[in-house]
């Protein structure tokens, strides 16, 4: 794809693009960190 060569674009593009992953990687973010404060306790007070 050919963007016209904007410095501002570019920068926008740059700063979105990480906000974005992190928005939609965030509710998987929040269940794995729900599922690991769900499961591992019993497994380390098991262990120990």
């Amino acid at each position: 794809m050919i963007y016209p060569v904007v410095p501002s674009f570019q920068l926008q593009e740059i700063i979105l693009f990480p906000v974005l992953i992190t928005y939609y990687l965030s509710p998987i973010l929040f269940f794995i960190m729900l599922y690991e404060i769900e499961l591992p306790p019993p497994n380390i007070l098991r262990n120990v």
